[in-house]
C-alpha cells in the first residue's frame, strides 16, 4: 500500500469531504478525512487491513466507527453516522 502514501482523496457524493492517506507501512495505514463544511477532521493511525478493508471503531479519541476498503482507483468508507460522508473517495 506504499503507493497510497501522501495521497488525497475527494468523496464523490460530498465534495467538502477529503480523505488524506498519511502513511502506509506493510499492511498498516494511517489516514484523516475531513469534512470541511463541519470543520471536523477524523484522525485514524496504524490501522490494520486484510486484503485492502479495515474496521476502525469508536474511541475516546476517534468517536466514530467505520470501514475502509482500498480498491485500485477508489477507497470505499462507511460510517456508522453521517458526521462524514460514507461511500466513494477518489483520487484528487
Amino acid at each position: 500500500y506504499d503507493a497510497y502514501a501522501q495521497t488525497s482523496w475527494i468523496s464523490k457524493d460530498n465534495s467538502a469531504c477529503t480523505l488524506t492517506v498519511t502513511e502506509c507501512r506493510g499492511d498498516r495505514i494511517s489516514f484523516e478525512v475531513y469534512n470541511a463544511d463541519e470543520d471536523i477532521k477524523l484522525i485514524i493511525n496504524n490501522l490494520a487491513l486484510e486484503k485492502g478493508e479495515g474496521d476502525f471503531d469508536s474511541n475516546d479519541e476517534t468517536m466514530m466507527a467505520g470501514t475502509i476498503k482500498i480498491n485500485g482507483a477508489k477507497i470505499t468508507i462507511n460510517f456508522v453516522d453521517e458526521t462524514y460522508t460514507s461511500g466513494d473517495y477518489i483520487l484528487q
